[in-house]
């Protein structure tokens, strides 16, 4: 069963602004040690970007025909989640990233697919520490309702696998 989470959308520059987000990447900072990325960014701009934080290594590309290339990033530093919190997601720009995959040793652990309208992410594994998550009971409940109200979006993500909102009992 995967567990969602509705991040909302970007701001005009890019930028997550909902508490959820906000909570995942806190979260992430304890439980994940590897990000890898679908992006149309070059080796080096990635190194630009990251490379204080993590070592890059480039993996095959997920469809040869597109112009999108993967790169698995090792964090060693935790700042690296700033990066990533303040990141501009806007998927109109050149230096975008379209597919994230959150890892915890080498067990994918959640994915966020990066849209111009709500985003969700798709929490794979159960969460033995859900409370890192720090989502209070008003954070759950919205969720919630946003889940709700964005089924048919969720559906079409997970195309008919079983799914629930992140804090539903």
């Amino acid at each position: 069963m995967v567990r969602v989470l509705c991040i909302g959308l970007y701001n005009g520059e890019g930028k997550f602004i909902k508490e959820q987000w906000k909570c995942f990447i806190k979260w992430c900072r304890i439980e994940c040690n590897k990000i890898v990325i679908y992006s149309p960014m070059t080796y080096n701009t990635v190194r630009s970007k990251f490379l204080s934080y993590c070592n890059i290594s480039v993996l095959k590309k997920p469809d040869e025909s597109l112009d999108v290339y993967t790169y698995e990033i090792n964090i060693i530093d935790s700042e690296f989640w700033n990066y990533i919190e303040d990141f501009n997601f806007n998927i109109d720009i050149i230096d975008n990233i379209s597919y994230i995959f959150f890892f915890s040793s080498e067990k994918n652990i959640a994915s966020l697919q990066i849209v111009d309208f709500e985003n969700y992410l798709l929490i794979e594994e159960p969460i033995a520490h859900q409370e890192k998550l720090l989502l209070n009971e008003m954070l759950i409940q919205e969720n919630i309702r946003l889940c709700i109200n964005g089924k048919a979006d969720v559906d079409e993500l997970l195309q008919e696998e079983s799914w629930e909102p992140l804090g539903k009992l």
